[in-house]
């Protein structure tokens, strides 16, 4: 755009070659602009509606409620306090609620003329134009069939082979899975469990290796000693219990099985053919009706065996029943990669949405090389320099890794994906080394155990994108040039955008919480789109994914709709809510208040 802007004052005749690239440019920048004019124009399209309360207006006297306050610099974004409505209001964004569900004075953070709530409300009385009520809650088509039509539309029909559809796994397959999962417990045990600490934790305010802490020459040695024992006590790769190919997915609860109910169906509607099996931890494992439901597309449901042995907690020498149930947290996904069914896997965090069919992958020259392809996260690393002190003979990765997608041929590496799982189930110790507060957990566990077995592994080249939303759309100059964004723009991602290895986009991996949930409005018009800006290519996300011929967001709006009026969900949750089951259930959002909430993002500066 600034170079466009430049030649303003020159005469020089346009070439072909710079004819196509002012109207790449102007494409975008007309893409932008409907983008961001969008958040306004729910407004516009629903200005209808407002007209015809013009009635209700008259007859019922509108008063102020509220001045409230909001985060992402949007009107409908996160609430973060509430002002008088006598307040005069001179910056910040959000909005006044006045009486009867009417909003007024919806602002962002620019800047904007003072006003009190209390007048704003009271002028609707008046003129009702800059009035927006909020979205009404969604109702079923089971509670009003004429909405069914208007609901359904364009809602995925999954269409599968017979022989796709899988049953649940024999009683013989369970008890091996456990046997095996049990062996890798009894050589973590004959090794000895958190026979090593770190000197302190990593967090934004304390890092034992920012204040120049390290661990002592005794401590290094016990951890060189337990990991040399876990290896020779390790299992091997069991030849009989796995095969074929497929999709592993952890699952359980309302917060991860609403993101796999979408994962589903978005890689169905890619033309993905393969089985998926979805693991869920036993307290959390769905009803008979929601196991059929994913059974017809080709799901089948396993639970995770028992990862802590009951012999191992409250022992005098072992753990404590809060320290089990951390392990047993921070090994799921080495679990569900280790015991699934098959010999080579996708694997796939619920909230990681597939663009296009990942059944590629397997036919990759990278994967067929190496047997494991990984995919880079934001960072360079920052593990603890005692990590390669306990490690002298292995290079450890120098950029950080991401976790939320990995192809894997488990008889080629499996003595890697067992050190992994080793590193989790000594997370206390191995979180702590291999990275600081930016992004613990089992992420950088897969590239370590595959090191320090030897193993090779390809790493995606394509650095991972983000894809967010601008905080300030309405600011001058938000977009400048085709690569860049000015400072005070606000780029808040909110979801890390994975490439194939031939660098074309394949996964929106929604990894900033709140992930999906079920309250959404009645009508997409009033949809709050987390997914607008894809960096650092700094252009619409919709212009990228206008060449798939597919509306993701939409998508997912309607996958939404669907789960929430699907019959088997309301047994579900209040199966899901009972006191002795995990989980944050008991906050998960089912229905909407106010309008459809623009979460806040990462800030890249």
């Amino acid at each position: 755009m600034s170079r466009l802007l430049a030649r303003r004052g020159k005469r020089s005749v346009a070439r072909p070659n710079q004819l196509r690239h002012i109207k790449q440019l102007s494409l975008s920048v007309v893409a932008v602009l409907l983008i961001l004019l969008g958040l306004e124009g729910r407004r516009l399209s629903h200005s209808a509606a407002a007209r015809s309360s013009n009635t209700s207006l008259r007859t019922s006297h509108i008063h102020c409620l509220s001045w409230r306050q909001t985060l992402s610099c949007s009107p409908y974004g996160q609430l973060q306090r509430d002002l008088p409505c006598s307040r005069q209001i001179t910056g910040g964004s959000g909005y006044c609620e006045c009486s009867g569900g009417w909003t007024v004075r919806r602002v962002g953070c620019g800047s904007h003329a003072s006003f009190t709530c209390q007048e704003a409300c009271d002028n609707l009385n008046e003129d009702h134009t800059e009035g927006l009520r909020f979205p009404g809650n969604l109702t079923c088509p089971a509670q009003d069939p004429a909405q069914h039509d208007q609901l359904f539309e364009g809602a995925p029909i999954i269409s599968l082979e017979p022989d796709l559809l899988s049953e649940p796994l024999s009683a013989g397959v369970h008890i091996r899975r456990q046997e095996l999962w049990d062996s890798i417990w009894t050589a973590l045990s004959a090794s000895g469990v958190d026979v090593a600490q770190p000197p302190g934790i990593r967090t934004d305010a304390h890092d034992f290796v920012r204040d120049g802490l390290h661990m002592s020459r005794d401590a290094v040695k016990r951890a060189q000693a337990q990991l040399e024992a876990f290896q020779q006590g390790a299992p091997p790769y069991p030849n009989t219990l796995f095969k074929g190919k497929g999709i592993v997915i952890m699952a359980g609860g309302l917060t991860y099985f609403v993101p796999a109910w979408i994962n589903i169906h978005m890689l169905r509607k890619t033309g993905c053919t393969l089985p998926v099996e979805m693991f869920f931890p036993a307290e959390e494992y769905p009803t008979q009706a929601v196991e059929q439901e994913l059974q017809q597309l080709g799901v089948m449901c396993s639970v995770l065996p028992d990862l802590v042995p009951t012999y191992a907690v409250n022992s005098s020498k072992q753990l404590t029943d809060s320290e089990g149930k951390r392990l047993a947290g921070f090994s799921m996904k080495s679990a569900a990669v280790l015991l699934s069914s098959f010999e080579e896997i996708i694997f796939l965090d619920s909230d990681n949405v597939a663009i296009t069919d990942p059944t590629a992958l397997f036919d990759t020259p990278e994967y067929l090389d190496k047997g494991a392809v990984l995919w880079p996260d934001y960072w360079a690393s920052s593990a603890a320099p005692d990590l390669q002190r306990i490690l002298p003979h292995v290079i450890l990765p120098s950029n950080t890794f991401e976790s939320g997608q990995m192809v894997l041929n488990k008889s080629r590496v499996w003595k890697g994906l067992v050190l992994a799982a080793f590193f989790n189930l000594q997370s206390r110790l191995y979180y702590e080394l291999l990275g600081n507060f930016m992004g613990k957990g089992d992420k950088e566990t897969f590239a370590l155990g595959l090191s320090v077995a030897g193993l090779p592994y390809h790493v995606i080249a394509t650095p991972v994108g983000s894809v967010g939303f601008n905080q300030y759309p309405f600011g001058p100059g938000c977009i400048k040039g085709q690569n860049s964004i000015q400072v005070g723009c606000g780029f808040a991602g909110n979801t890390m955008a994975q490439y194939t290895p031939q660098g074309k986009l394949m996964f929106l991996h929604t990894n900033m919480s709140p992930k999906w949930n079920l309250a959404i409005p009645v009508d997409f018009d009033y949809y709050s789109r987390r997914w607008q800006i894809l960096q650092p290519q700094n252009v619409p996300i919709a212009e990228v994914l206008d060449r798939t011929g597919r509306d993701p967001e939409k998508e997912v709006y309607r996958l939404l709709v669907l789960l929430r009026c699907k019959p088997f969900l309301e047994p579900y949750v209040a199966d899901l809510r009972q006191p002795h089951k995990m989980g944050p259930e008991k906050e998960f959002p089912v229905s909407l208040k106010g309008f459809h909430t623009l979460y806040p993002g990462m800030d890249f500066r």
